[in-house]
């Protein structure tokens, strides 16, 4: 009869694992066999123990962001910019708006009035949205408010005549703008791989966006531009905005930042910026996960709102979305909230920790102080303020009266002094390494191999079965040897009778 204990003193006595065979040899003393059952034990801890070590620092550590100095052969992208008028409503549309609900006289002044603060309240001001008993009367749901609004603002980047539109230029090429959604209300952001995303009809109305025609008009359009140091001084200006502007400048892979705001301005400002980018190698990106990495790319979303594009900025606003369902159950208007307001509370109401990961790709600008004070006299206090406590590298200059020259003004980014260092994302602790590694530790502690697994399965599979069939097969032979002995017997009997 196959017995287990047959099975595994077979494996013992053939097994490449050192020390098993200790255990079933005949000449081991009790004494003997005990001290090899503690080695082996203590093998077997070490090997897994390590191995762990191993597969711990591959899904956490495997990651390092190395420095690079070959800046002669960089395509550095610039930065992005993102600019907020002050003036929102456009009044023909909200004339319009008006004559078609038959409001007029002080109702419509108010619920102007109203609108345009409410379009320009962001978490800084909301004291100074104004309050009128009528717009109570009007019934409109809060629900529609960031409806009604976009509704009732032009996008500058549609406009029909070119002085009047928003636009950004590059000597004679054009970079998209894209009017977008922000906590700062409606704005239009350029040189930016994340517009498509932000865009403000997508975020509320949830379609779209749609192909802009009028700027295809207009010739070669760059998503983003990008510059090297053989381009010399590369610049591009963001023009078409009449009256206040709020100017935001962040990378290409974020979005804009509501504490570095650069302040108010009605003039034409030039930043002359030095940004550090960091990437992200070919192979970190296809062969890592998000938990390995710790950080995300643009396109891996896990956000509620924000589903087409994820970026540390987007995920700490819906981190702030939390803190407003949780403290007053509603959230500001200035949200995309077409899907009803969900996820954030847990069963406990308890507000649900974000856990916002890094940009595995993004961008730093650098920012000098002494440039800036050079304008103290025409800057606003909240203006210096706001400039002297950003941490980024930017040289501004102010064009006044720019506005006379080219019926608008706006903001220009000046590229001159390129980056000597960047950082990229690299594996450093590869699939390959792990196995070589716990490969390696087997080795050390066991004398274990691939060809040692083969070996185990082998014995306690095939090995098995064919144990178990020659075990039946000399069963049967057996038993015939049997039967042919009694026939020769009962022959021989039958043939003394006779």
């Amino acid at each position: 009869m196959l017995s287990a204990k047959k099975i595994f003193r077979e494996f013992f006595e053939n097994s490449v694992i050192h020390g098993l065979a200790y255990f079933v040899k005949p000449s081991i003393v009790i004494l003997e066999r005990c001290v090899w059952f503690i080695l082996e034990i203590a093998a077997i801890c070490g090997c897994i123990i390590i191995s762990l070590q191993s597969l711990n620092r591959y899904y956490h550590k495997s990651t390092v962001i190395t420095l690079e100095k070959d800046f002669n052969i960089w395509n550095t992208t610039l930065p992005s910019m993102t600019i907020c008028p002050m003036t929102r409503l456009d009044e023909q549309k909200y004339n319009d708006y008006c004559s078609a609900r038959n409001i007029s006289g002080q109702l419509k002044t108010e619920l102007f009035q109203f609108l345009e603060s409410l379009a320009n309240s962001t978490y800084e001001n909301f004291e100074d949205i104004k309050e009128f008993k009528s717009i109570e009367q009007m019934n409109i749901d809060p629900e529609d408010y960031m409806m009604l609004i976009y509704n009732l603002t032009q996008d500058l980047t549609r406009t029909p005549d070119i002085y009047s539109r928003v636009r950004n230029m590059n000597n004679e090429d054009h970079i998209h703008v894209e009017q977008i959604l922000t906590e700062y209300g409606i704005c239009y952001l350029t040189n930016s791989y994340l517009s498509e995303g932000l865009s403000a009809q997508y975020l509320i109305t949830g379609k779209g966006p749609d192909v802009n025609e009028v700027e295809a008009e207009m010739g070669i359009i760059h998503r983003v531009r990008h510059a090297n140091m053989f381009d010399g001084e590369v610049a591009y200006n963001f023009i078409g905005f009449k009256g206040a502007i709020s100017i935001f400048i962040h990378g290409p892979y974020e979005t804009m930042d509501i504490a570095r705001n650069y302040g108010y301005t009605t003039e034409m400002i030039e930043y002359n910026t030095a940004p550090t980018e960091l990437l992200a190698s070919d192979a970190f990106r296809r062969r890592t996960t998000i938990e390995q990495r710790g950080c995300r790319f643009h396109q891996e979303s896990n956000l509620t709102y924000f589903k087409r594009v994820y970026t540390k900025n987007l995920c700490n606003q819906e981190c702030r979305i939390g803190f407003a369902l949780e403290k007053c159950k509603c959230i500001p208007h200035f949200y995309p909230n077409r899907d009803i307001l969900l996820t954030f509370l847990n069963g406990s109401k308890v507000i649900i920790n974000c856990n916002c990961l890094q940009n595995c790709q993004d961008m730093e600008v650098v920012v000098d102080d002494k440039e800036v004070k050079i304008f103290k006299d025409f800057l606003s206090k909240d203006f210096k303020i706001n400039i002297l406590n950003t941490p980024w590298n930017v040289k501004l200059q102010v064009r006044l009266a720019s506005e006379e020259l080219v019926s608008s003004f706006g903001a220009s980014v000046v590229f001159k002094r390129y980056p000597l260092n960047r950082f990229k994302r690299q594996i450093l602790f590869t699939m390959t390494d792990l196995l070589v590694s716990i490969g390696g530790t087997a080795a050390l502690f066991l004398g274990f191999s691939v060809l040692g697994a083969v070996e185990v399965i082998y014995f306690f599979t095939l090995r098995v079965c064919c144990m178990s069939w020659s075990l039946l097969g000399s069963k049967k032979r057996t038993k015939k040897v049997v039967l042919r002995s009694k026939k020769k017997v009962v022959a021989k009997e039958m043939h003394f009778r006779i």
